[in-house]
């Protein structure tokens, strides 16, 4: 069932290849189809492409019937493209990326938009301070913007496509590795099922590394371990992507290093190329990492808050939630991997990660009701998911193993076709529902909110329905009224400004999001200054910079930001330059000491 000779380089090109390729072909395509997203007709270009799809690999099945690892590679290819055409054509109408602007979406547009004009890893949204989040996604959106002259909010969408298709190609890549051909491209689609957010498709990505990249490491793979460096290269671009993947499976990685420890004839071997490994993810990740740290260390500010309540937190864990063809495939992997716990090199490996991860979230839980810090353990699902979906495959092609002794050959091949075409059928159509917008507008996902977003013009999706769009940032009118090349401190009461402009914010809009109790402090102190000339000597020097731009909601007795209340006689008119959007219901003040003149 493990590579041999090298055969997985040759597989995984081809998949690249193929998935290379396809993109080139299927990535306008949806444009020059015009078909509107959230009607029947749109939803049907998911299915229509899925089918031309299967029919690609089924054609290139009967042509390569004797290699059929080739046609597994194919398959993956073919499914990556289709994963591209799907969420180009969900989009088509809009220039935004799945999601919500002033949710997570617009937070990780923002970071781009910032990251356009810098290389460091510091917070667009907390001036003065690194980045708390993990930033390549949005660093590499914010780089590519520079070298293209493109808008980075305009190239979200199509980066974010790029990494969400090519997870499948990834998670395949290392999983041939391990497995067959076969198995391989059966998992990559099980994983990506096991966890699918096109808003998230960083953290998709992270995931379809990690969980492969973690048996090669730490687990007993018969194919052996990866070469210390490669492992440590892809450690350290999971912390960039989303290092909260490794924490949630602490408990996993433990077990696993303590397991291969009492079995390892050298335990100096194991710790000099585990520590190898963290060297290398340490040095590739330390960018980010150490400002992290430091900051921790010394300023108290640190990452988001845990005492954040949301319903996710006592969702059931998988395989435990509604049935479908996902969470049988999970509990055939639950209980396959604890019968056959030691008696396969994979059991042996995915036993003790399911017992982690389940672990963390019970331990959480316990933490949860005592002192109210959750530990994230919301997020769980998204790697438990994909671990107990690829568990699945390894258990249904252990029984086939089983069975080959006791039906004909060609009886047991065309079930095993049937079946898993079946399957890859079951899990990736509902993905491409997922991915499309939703048919009734009022039935928001990722996909419609990204056509209910205004551009800088006002204009919202042509397909969006009027009522229901959003109102446009007032771009133009509050770059106008900054000084040309200035880039000034704000206090934005939408996030909105943050995805079209690269001016750092002095403490961000959702309080959840870090703990930075003296900023606050600040902010409330500021509001409570009455007099225009104090007020405006006291933001002017303020501890981690000066306040030159407010954007506040017009509530007319008060302007708000989050539940923080001024008042406009704080804004005297010797000291700042004020206007009102009416259509976006802001108020925004400037500096006249950065203003660009009359307004």
């Amino acid at each position: 069932m493990t590579d041999s000779g090298g055969q997985w380089w040759r597989e995984t090109a081809v998949a690249v290849g193929v998935w290379l390729v396809g993109t080139l072909v299927v990535f306008d395509l949806p444009h020059h189809l015009g078909r509107n997203p959230a009607s029947i007709e749109g939803h049907a270009l998911a299915l229509a492409g899925l089918f031309v799809g299967l029919a690609v690999v089924v054609a290139c099945g009967a042509a390569l019937r004797r290699r059929r690892a080739l046609v597994s590679a194919v398959l993956v290819g073919v499914v990556a493209t289709w994963l591209v055409f799907v969420q180009r054509a969900a989009l088509y109408g809009t220039p935004f990326t799945f999601g919500l602007l002033d949710g997570d979406s617009g937070r990780l547009t923002g970071m781009a938009t910032y990251y356009s004009q810098t290389w460091s890893s510091s917070d667009v949204f907390n001036v003065g301070a690194p980045n708390q989040y993990p930033p390549l996604f949005p660093w590499l959106v914010g780089r590519l913007s520079d070298l293209t002259g493109r808008d980075a909010w305009r190239l979200m969408a199509p980066v974010s496509v790029v990494l969400f298709s090519g997870s499948v190609v990834v998670s395949f890549a290392l999983w041939r590795r391990m497995t067959s051909g076969p198995v391989a491209a059966m998992i990559s689609i099980a994983v990506l099922a096991g966890y699918t957010s096109t808003g998230k498709s960083f953290v998709v990505l992270a995931v379809a590394i990690f969980i492969p990249l973690a048996l090669l490491v730490v687990g007993d793979a018969e194919a052996g371990r990866l070469h210390w460096a490669a492992a440590g290269l892809l450690a350290g671009v999971v912390v960039l992507l989303y290092y909260g993947v490794i924490v949630f499976a602490a408990p996993s990685l433990a077990a696993l290093i303590f397991i291969r420890m009492r079995s390892s004839s050298s335990r100096r071997h194991e710790v000099a190329y585990l520590l190898k490994v963290a060297a290398t993810a340490f040095v590739v990740a330390s960018w980010y990492v150490v400002p992290v740290v430091w900051a921790a260390l010394t300023t108290g500010e640190s990452e988001q808050d845990q005492s954040l309540i949301t319903a996710g937190l006592i969702d059931p864990l998988p395989p435990f939630r509604a049935v479908s063809p996902l969470t049988a495939l999970q509990f055939v992997g639950f209980c396959g991997v604890l019968a056959l716990w030691r008696k396969r090199w994979w059991s042996a490996s995915l036993a003790p990660f399911v017992g982690g991860l389940v672990v963390f979230w019970g331990v959480a839980q316990v933490g949860l009701a005592a002192t109210g810090n959750t530990l994230l353990l919301q997020y769980v699902p998204r790697v438990l998911g994909p671990v107990l979906a690829a568990s699945g495959v390894l258990v249904c092609h252990e029984v086939v193993q089983l069975a080959s002794g006791r039906f004909p050959a060609d009886v047991l091949r065309r079930g095993v076709l049937v079946v898993a075409a079946s399957l890859s059928i079951w899990l990736l159509v509902p993905i491409g529902w997922l991915v499309m917008p939703s048919l009734d507008w009022n039935k928001e996902n990722n996909a419609t909110l990204a056509h209910l977003a205004a551009a800088p013009d006002g204009r919202s999706s042509a397909f969006a329905p009027a009522e229901l769009a959003t109102n446009g940032f007032p771009l133009q009118r509050v770059s106008a009224m900054v000084r040309a090349g200035a880039r000034p401190i704000v206090l934005s009461a939408t996030q909105a400004l943050h995805v079209f402009l690269p001016w750092p914010s002095y403490l961000q809009l959702e309080p959840g999001m870090s703990s930075s109790s003296s900023r606050e402090a600040e902010i409330v102190r500021l509001a409570h200054t009455l007099d225009p000339t104090a007020f405006a000597e006291l933001s002017a020097s303020l501890q981690h910079g000066s306040i030159d731009v407010f954007v506040l909601r017009d509530e007319g007795e008060q302007w708000m930001w989050r539940d923080v209340a001024f008042v406009p006689r704080q804004f005297g008119t010797d000291e700042f330059v004020l206007w009102h959007d009416a259509p976006t219901g802001l108020v925004i003040a400037v500096r006249t000491s950065l203003s660009a003149g009359d307004s």
